[in-house]
């Protein structure tokens, strides 16, 4: 009885142990299949990193042809070419703004001649216009048009008459230079249209040919930074008076002009 027992038990041992092996069979079959999948297309992956990293070396290639070709822009380093100077950067205009100006003007005299008789322009209102456009850090380009109508003092044996009255327009090409944030110097040249009564000296020898070349250096010092005004003052000098010998009247030389007011604009 008992070895029908054991014999039993036995049997029923080897039945686990068969069943046991067999599942460890099948485990290492599958882990093997597994591992001939992943290796079937481990290849797969390595030769899309090998044509992406194809790729991005002609991009690169591409890229740095591309650079050698182009022109550099202003300011841009030149690498590519092996250049570490920056190249220069070309000046450029800044917006237009507009300027408007109104003061007055004081002259020195037109012309005197041997017996003391002296022509000369009254105090005269002046207004203008101006058009700047920033072209540096502290520069600007203006261009400037003033107008003005004097009266005409002629004096002379001790008595002073009216004369009539003169019209003096002045056009200057002008460069600002800002030394601090409110004030700016500036200096230009231009052109200078004066005419008068054609029965007075100097205008009945100078009417023909009006214009005169001038020139200018004046200051601007606004008054406060968050507003657009301040005050303005030119000096100009200009040539002008008699132009024939036959003429008892003899041109004084230079004729200088103060011109004092407010401007309004940036």
């Amino acid at each position: 009885m008992a070895r029908q027992v054991g014999a039993a038990a036995v049997s029923r041992y080897g039945r686990y142990a068969a069943i046991a092996a067999s599942g460890l069979l099948a485990l290492a079959l599958a882990s093997t299949a597994g591992a001939r999948s992943a290796a079937a297309q481990r290849p797969d992956s390595v030769a899309t990193d090998s044509v992406s990293a194809a790729d991005s070396a002609q991009l690169r290639r591409d890229a740095e042809r591309i650079r050698a070709h182009r022109r550099p822009r202003a300011g841009e380093r030149d690498t590519v070419r092996g250049g570490t100077t920056p190249s220069p950067e070309r000046p450029r205009l800044g917006r237009p703004t507009l300027r408007l100006f109104a003061g007055g003007a004081l002259s020195t005299a037109y012309v005197r001649d041997d017996n003391g008789t002296t022509v000369r322009p009254a105090a005269a209102p002046v207004i203008g216009v101006e058009v700047a456009s920033v072209v540096g850090p502290r520069t600007t380009l203006a261009v400037t048009l003033r107008t003005s109508r004097t009266g005409i003092d002629v004096r002379g044996d001790g008595r002073s008459w009216d004369g009539g009255s003169a019209w003096h327009t002045d056009a200057t090409a002008a460069i600002e230079r800002t030394l601090v944030p409110r004030l700016a110097l500036r200096g230009g040249l231009g052109l200078a249209w004066v005419r008068g009564p054609s029965d007075v000296a100097p205008f009945r020898f100078n009417n023909s040919s009006p214009f005169r070349p001038a020139a200018e250096l004046g200051a601007t010092y606004t008054f406060s930074r968050s507003r657009p005004l301040g005050a303005s003052v030119a000096l100009q000098a200009y040539r002008y008076g008699a132009t024939t010998l036959a003429d008892p009247i003899r041109e004084p030389g230079t004729v200088k002009r103060l011109v004092i007011g407010v401007r309004y604009g940036r």
